[in-house]
């Protein structure tokens, strides 16, 4: 016999695991498709765009993620910081997409706004658990 706890912890890798799969193949099927009809340089810049928006994510993560785990947020003056955190991470993002095309991937002013939009959308939907 198996301890009562065990089957939902198999439950819950399982569902981690197709989670993660599920994920890594949404990701093949779009890099195939921006493949097909982008071409070898619309490829290469799709991959750099995404590239920075899981940089900027990683950082983003980590300094107000970490944050909201580790430091009291329900201090008033730690829910500030935290709270400021979150605006200059969504502006970093915001500049930082907005820049990486303009300066390096030679996209139009109107693409670079938009990927520092979509990247700053991505960020603030990212916010971390707790920080509500």
């Amino acid at each position: 016999m198996s301890p009562p706890g065990r089957g939902l912890l198999a439950r819950r890798a399982s569902s981690a695991l197709v989670s993660q799969g599920i994920t890594a193949f949404a990701s093949l099927v779009l890099q195939l498709v921006a493949a097909r009809t982008l071409g070898a340089a619309g490829l290469g810049l799709y991959a750099l765009c995404v590239s920075v928006l899981i940089t900027a994510t990683a950082l983003y993560t980590g300094w107000v993620g970490d944050s909201v785990t580790v430091l009291d947020r329900f201090e008033p003056q730690i829910r500030a910081a935290i709270s400021v955190s979150v605006i200059i991470g969504a502006a970093g993002g915001f500049l930082a997409g907005l820049a990486y095309l303009l300066f390096f991937g030679g996209g139009t002013l109107s693409a670079a706004f938009l990927l520092g939009v979509l990247i700053t959308c991505w960020l603030l939907e990212r916010r971390p658990a707790g920080g509500r």
